[in-house]
């Protein structure tokens, strides 16, 4: 689903779930792949659905359901949290470090629309959910989260302090039924 670490070329900003699985140990984001394929695509969207851990391989990388497989009952996905948990913890580890600038917009406690740098010394706390790009530190949360390798990229690609578009919000009266009613009234 995602490629291996490429220090070559890059852009200079990734989606959360890129930078997982681009710029952290290569033999780490292997070790969570070899895991995803004990499972069927049922099982492994049950365990995505359940701990909000991404699925790394691609469907066709997965093991195909047999007859009976619905009476062996739920499986044991000890062994895919431990490499999903080393992954995740290497990924911590770098943005600590600063090999890693993340920026996200602030959607709790106080909803904005400005991308905002986050601090790097926040990874120990950080929870993560990469396969929506956003992330929580006590009780601050983050959307639209992406990672680069250098702050300069973050001064110097036109994000910084750019609002993010907010959706359009319908004013006046709109037609319904025949008569005239808010937009808000069903």
């Amino acid at each position: 689903m995602f490629g291996a670490m490429n220090t070559d070329s890059h852009p200079k900003r990734l989606s959360l779930i890129e930078a997982l699985t681009q710029w952290t140990e290569p033999a780490l984001v292997a070790k969570v792949k070899i895991r995803e394929r004990h499972y069927s695509p049922a099982n492994l969207a049950y365990f995505t659905s359940m701990t909000r851990r991404p699925r790394l391989s691609d469907e066709i990388e997965l093991r195909q359901p047999g007859t009976y497989e619905w009476m062996i009952g739920t499986p044991d996905y000890g062994l895919l949290i431990a490499a999903h948990m080393d992954l995740v913890q290497e990924f911590r580890d770098r943005m600590t470090r600063s090999a890693f600038y993340l920026r996200g917009v602030q959607t709790r406690p106080i909803l904005t629309t400005e991308t905002q740098d986050i601090a790097g010394v926040w990874g120990a706390e950080c929870s993560f959910e990469f396969a929506v790009g956003c992330l929580t530190v006590s009780n601050i949360r983050f959307a639209a989260v992406t990672v680069s390798r250098t702050p300069e990229a973050d001064a110097g690609d036109g994000q910084r302090g750019d609002p993010v578009e907010a959706p359009e919000i319908p004013s006046g009266t709109v037609e319904r039924g025949g008569g005239a009613a808010s937009p808000w009234s069903h």
